[in-house]
């Protein structure tokens, strides 16, 4: 009987400790759809979606997307009901703001928003990325609501390799050519052309202006070979427009010559084989650079930071002078080695001062070029 007695309120015991448990929410995420369309399509219409919404009363989003694109329409889903939406005046601003307000939370999940863009003509790969900066979204006591975003991607005609055009073919007298059969900078070659040694560089995109800080970094990512990375379209960059995890850590796999993976076991469930960031994120975490964003996700389509890029790179360098000292931020030691190495001198990190803040395509060559061009 006693025995009985105390596994009794052992069980109570127990059941109080998970009652006592606080339970973690999900993040709410904002997901922008992604397209594929054929050649010769002249818009597409993208929806906005909101999962694990806790109950928004205010939101603030800045979305970014590349300047090929036309904003043409805004209109309203159905989720989100309760906020009144108040859309930016000026559709050609980069980047455009939209304003979400309430008198009362809001909920509900689902499609609440669509844009529809012009396209381009021709094919190419464009970048629709919502950004929700810290204190930009929160709930009915005004607290601060930490939204996860997913950039959405329009693809068009025969697409790309890495969210950019293909590559022409480097072997072509003119590299500025549309070559109707681009070689893709992420082959299975174990022996890529030397870093060292790029070729000529030739400017193709009409928005890199020479004089601008990241001049020297595009053309060198444009002709490192293997590339880095090349335009959003045959004659642009979008210096502006930012980039996800696979897009950085692939750029970050090139520069180092495309190393091949010790192994193909693969972890992730959001990382197909067949994707064009597939062994560079294998190599990213075989070499600590980056892990996932749990232990079997690495969001691949997660916008990154200027602490992020920062922190791949410090990582790929070895981690020099690292402090690890307690109750600092996570990129600090990443921080003051850029600092020290002067990789973002002029930078929009070092205008604004926000680590935390989108790290732009401009950005991102310019650092690995300074780190990369040293060496």
């Amino acid at each position: 009987m006693k025995r009985l007695i105390r596994l009794s309120a052992c069980l109570l015991a127990v059941c109080l400790l998970v009652l006592s448990c606080p339970v973690l929410a999900a993040q709410p995420t904002i997901t922008v759809e992604s397209k594929q369309v054929a050649a010769g399509t002249t818009s597409v219409t993208l929806s906005f979606t909101i999962d694990n919404n806790p109950g928004l009363a205010g939101m603030m989003i800045f979305l970014e997307y590349d300047r090929a694109l036309k904003l043409t329409d805004v209109v309203e889903g159905a989720a989100l009901g309760n906020l009144v939406l108040t859309p930016g005046g000026d559709k050609s601003a980069h980047p455009y703001v939209l304003l979400w307000d309430a008198l009362e939370a809001d909920s509900s999940t689902g499609e609440f928003l669509r844009m529809t863009f012009e396209l381009p003509q021709g094919d190419g790969t464009y970048t629709v990325n919502p950004v929700i900066r810290k204190g930009d979204a929160f709930d009915n006591n005004m607290n601060d609501l930490t939204v996860v975003t997913k950039a959405g991607v329009i693809t068009v005609g025969s697409g790309t390799s890495d969210g950019v055009q293909l590559p022409v073919d480097p072997t072509s007298p003119n590299p500025t050519t549309n070559d109707p059969t681009p070689v893709t900078p992420t082959t299975n070659d174990p022996t890529p052309a030397d870093p060292a040694t790029p070729a000529a560089a030739v400017n193709p995109f009409t928005d890199v202006e020479a004089g601008k800080y990241y001049y020297d970094a595009v053309l060198w990512a444009y002709s490192h070979q293997p590339q880095v990375t090349n335009g959003t379209s045959a004659d642009k960059f979008s210096p502006d427009m930012t980039c996800t995890r696979g897009q950085v850590v692939t750029f970050l796999w090139r520069a180092e010559g495309c190393p091949e993976p010790t192994s193909l076991a693969n972890p992730f469930t959001d990382v197909a084989e067949s994707a064009w960031y597939f062994k560079a994120v294998l190599w990213a975490v075989e070499k600590g650079v980056t892990n996932g964003t749990s232990a079997d996700k690495f969001s691949p389509d997660q916008t990154c930071s200027f602490a992020h890029v920062l922190t791949f790179l410090y990582r790929v360098a070895g981690q020099p002078g690292a402090t690890n000292t307690p109750g600092q931020p996570w990129y600090q030691d990443a921080l003051a080695w850029a600092v020290s190495s002067k990789l973002i001198d002029d930078t929009g990190l070092a205008k604004s001062g926000d680590p935390a803040a989108a790290c732009p395509r401009s950005d991102i060559v310019t650092c690995l070029f300074r780190n990369y061009d040293k060496k």
